[in-house]
């Protein structure tokens, strides 16, 4: 489940372009982003409480899968808003 939704949410953020993001498309991508969330604070719970080295392995790398998708969105809601706030800093500019 985890793996499923890091894909959709990389997917994701590897189609939509940040400036032209359909609402519908924003909101599942931030709905997927607590998600996983959620879903990697259950991982870190479990990491210590785990005896299987393989397992324990396979968790840390879903860890790290579940990082750098949200490494990705960052990146992504940064440029979103960035050019949001660029783009009304300059209609303001246009109508003084």
């Amino acid at each position: 489940m985890v793996s499923g939704n890091v894909r959709v949410m990389s997917e994701m953020l590897t189609e939509l372009v940040p400036t032209q993001v359909e609402p519908a498309d924003l909101e599942l991508l931030q709905e997927l982003n607590r998600t996983c969330r959620a879903m990697q604070q259950r991982i870190l719970e479990l990491i210590p409480r785990i005896s299987n080295e393989q397992l324990t392995e396979e968790l840390l790398m879903i860890n790290d899968n579940l990082n750098n998708v949200f490494l990705r969105h960052e990146r992504f809601e940064r440029f979103r808003t960035g050019q949001t706030a660029k783009a009304s800093s300059e209609a303001e500019l246009a109508t003084d």
